[in-house]
């Protein structure tokens, strides 16, 4: 079980379904009171940071919508969490609360506890 954090990642691929996130999404769910996204991405679950766009400001009128349109977001990878299994089958975090608390199943037939904030299992 390994810990990785994003200078010490694998470089994504541009695989089909992947969006460079280095290969099919199974699962994916707001985090930490929709403060971090999470993604089950083949052995590991990839966490997110975000931000929306202020659609308010765009064009000075919320009513533009070509100028709402072109308004775009953007995330970064902070961290990734990755267990004995060969793959990540589900995953689960506590999203109405503050919890740190993330549950993985594996391919392996186990499901593994994850504390996010200290990255230990």
């Amino acid at each position: 079980a390994s810990v990785a954090s994003p200078s010490s990642s694998s470089s994504a691929s541009n695989k089909p379904g992947g969006a460079g996130l280095g290969g099919e999404v199974k699962d994916a769910s707001f985090f930490y009171l929709d403060r971090i996204v999470l993604a089950a991405v083949e052995k590991e679950v990839l966490l997110f940071s975000y931000a929306l766009p202020d659609t308010s400001r765009a064009g000075g009128s919320t009513h533009n919508d070509i100028e709402r349109l072109k308004a775009r977001g953007s995330f970064r990878r902070v961290g990734a969490l990755q267990g004995a299994a060969e793959r990540v089958t589900a995953m689960a975090g506590v999203n109405s609360f503050l919890s740190h608390l993330v549950l993985i199943a594996g391919s392996n037939r186990h499901v593994e506890v994850w504390d996010a904030g200290a990255g230990k299992l």
